[in-house]
């Protein structure tokens, strides 16, 4: 069982990062996880969709906020089974079957805010659908460990930390990649980066199988 996953902030689905998606990206991944599309209108996706010509799973966004979609590339093998999503653009969670073995595959857009941080992580298990293995792909805006900011003041997320310890979940990049400093966001200057996109995952034999 081998399959890629594309996580993606977006910030925005504008017509050119269409375009660039459509020229680029289509045949490199099996599954596609983007953030803040900042898209509401139905018509549109239901637009999206039909070009795509895969399968695609969408939040409205709130207004020009969030907005999250999770694409399923035309020539991947799978069988839907259910989704669910949230009503504030920051959470889509798809089931699928991939060689009889049930993935649960949860975009997320998490909030900038921390109050509001928190309590998403805190209620994030409630769109966790029945599978054997779980994949958690997107933009958390949040970072666990110090290798995770370079620049300005450490602010480690104990949540997050403690989220992923109940939820027996794995950091993919971190675990193969423990001593090494990435960032995938900057400031405007370059002065202070941070890795606020991750994917998480129930096992090491599991992530191991996947492409991320």
């Amino acid at each position: 069982m081998d399959f890629k996953i594309l996580s993606l902030n977006s910030r925005g689905f504008t017509q050119p990062f269409r375009d660039h998606l459509f020229h680029n990206l289509f045949f490199d991944a099996d599954i596609f996880c983007f953030q803040e599309t900042q898209m509401s209108n139905p018509s549109f996706f239901r637009c999206f969709a039909e070009k795509w010509r895969g399968s695609c799973f969408w939040s409205p966004s709130l207004g020009q906020q969030g907005g999250v979609m999770t694409c399923f590339s035309d020539s991947f093998d799978y069988e839907f089974v259910q989704w669910k999503r949230d009503t504030s653009g920051r959470v889509v969670s798809v089931a699928i079957k991939v060689n009889n073995y049930c993935i649960n595959i949860v975009n997320i857009y998490a909030p900038t805010n921390l109050t509001e941080r928190k309590v998403f992580f805190g209620n994030l298990h409630e769109f966790f659908l029945p599978s054997d293995a779980i994949v958690i792909a997107g933009d958390f805006n949040c970072y666990e460990y110090q290798t995770d900011k370079t620049g300005g003041n450490l602010s480690c997320a104990k949540y997050l930390a403690n989220f992923r310890s109940t939820f027996h979940l794995i950091d993919a990049w971190h675990r193969l990649n423990p001593r090494s400093r990435q960032c995938t966001w900057f400031n405007s200057d370059f002065s202070i980066g941070s890795r606020l996109d991750k994917n998480f995952c129930f096992s090491e034999s599991f992530f191991l199988c996947i492409q991320m």
